[in-house]
């Protein structure tokens, strides 16, 4: 007959638990509230004694790294990228289907909690921007300079204005999320009716720009680094 758990072995697993429990109620705190939100209410919240609370959560800096680095990481699917370069379909297409599906898995808590991360700088040390960059961003670049018949990045590494050109698109695109959940707009239309309109609207001026900063700066464009 199989013995009951020792208090020395449910104590790893309870704390564990806890553990989880002060990074969901904290994400929700900070999302609703903001990062400066007490630790007393935090803990009120997980319905958990304040002493246990800063025992688990000691540095309210690991804390908030706990909250927001699986905004981007965790909502990354593989299988985007290949879709991305996958040149069977138009890049409309290709667009349209993973900034949807992307998205589709941003919540109101996700799209409050990205906005207060951009308010306290942890956007400028350009890690979250250095992941975005390099899996969206930059192939972004990529097939439109395939479109346009422009050098590949190892001939021609990625610039600067090219980085902020794929940014208008991924910025246009985001907005709809903070203006429904930051903002408290109304949003009539879905997801699947706004981006394909957004990536219609953005390929052409993008290739004839992209075109233009090829002719204009064959060299002296700023290279862009991770960041």
């Amino acid at each position: 007959m199989p013995t009951a758990p020792s208090p020395q072995d449910t104590e790893p697993a309870l704390e564990i638990d806890d553990r989880a429990r002060v990074i969901a109620t904290a994400r929700q705190s900070f999302a609703e509230h903001g990062f400066t939100v007490s630790d007393e209410a935090i803990a009120a919240a997980a319905d958990m004694p304040l002493e246990r609370f800063q025992r688990l959560a000691p540095d309210r800096a690991a804390l908030i790294e706990a909250v927001i680095a699986p905004l981007f990481a965790e909502r990354w699917h593989p299988e985007w990228s290949a879709i991305l370069v996958d040149r069977t379909k138009p890049l409309a297409q290709r667009l349209a289907e993973i900034y949807v599906e992307y998205r589709e898995r941003v919540d109101r808590t996700d799209a409050r909690l990205w906005t207060w991360a951009g308010l306290a700088g942890a956007h400028a040390s350009g890690r979250i921007s250095g992941t975005l960059t390099e899996k969206l961003l930059a192939p972004i670049i990529g097939e439109l300079r395939h479109e346009c018949g422009l050098r590949g990045f190892s001939e021609r590494p990625l610039c600067t204005l090219e980085r902020e050109l794929a940014q208008a698109l991924h910025g246009a695109i985001a907005f709809v999320n903070t203006r429904r959940f930051v903002f408290g707009a109304r949003i009539d239309d879905p997801l699947e009716v706004l981006v394909p309109m957004i990536v219609r609207a953005f390929l052409p001026g993008a290739r004839e720009e992209l075109e233009r900063i090829h002719r204009e700066r064959p060299h002296s464009a700023r290279s862009a680094d991770a960041r």
